[in-house]
């Protein structure tokens, strides 16, 4: 739209609307996921195939309040980067929260 009529506010609105996914950052949900991660080899194949399904992203970096800084959050392997609209978790995220049915 703003190659047609050139028109600042729409498109600074749409960016000011982007948000980054966050994924799960609870310091100890992150701190076993990692270590089941690191650990996934001595699991039984079945058990494997759940732990495909989300990784630790290191590089993500924290703070709440003064404290110090955490570091990692708990995302999908297929996460989109950018958040849904009013959220600050995007969809593939947001599906780690549902039970996972067994066969």
């Amino acid at each position: 739209q703003f190659a047609q009529d050139h028109q600042l506010g729409p498109l600074l609105d749409r960016v000011a609307g982007l948000r980054l996914c966050v994924g799960y950052p609870a310091h100890r949900v992150v701190k076993q996921a990692r270590y089941l991660l690191n650990h996934v080899g001595r699991m039984i194949p079945e058990m494997r195939k759940i732990f495909k399904h989300f990784a630790v992203d290191e590089d993500f970096v924290y703070r709440i309040g003064s404290e110090d800084e955490e570091i990692g959050t708990i995302r999908s392997d297929k996460c989109k980067i950018e958040s849904e609209q009013g959220s600050d978790i995007c969809s593939a995220c947001r599906s780690l929260q549902q039970p996972i049915e067994f066969q």
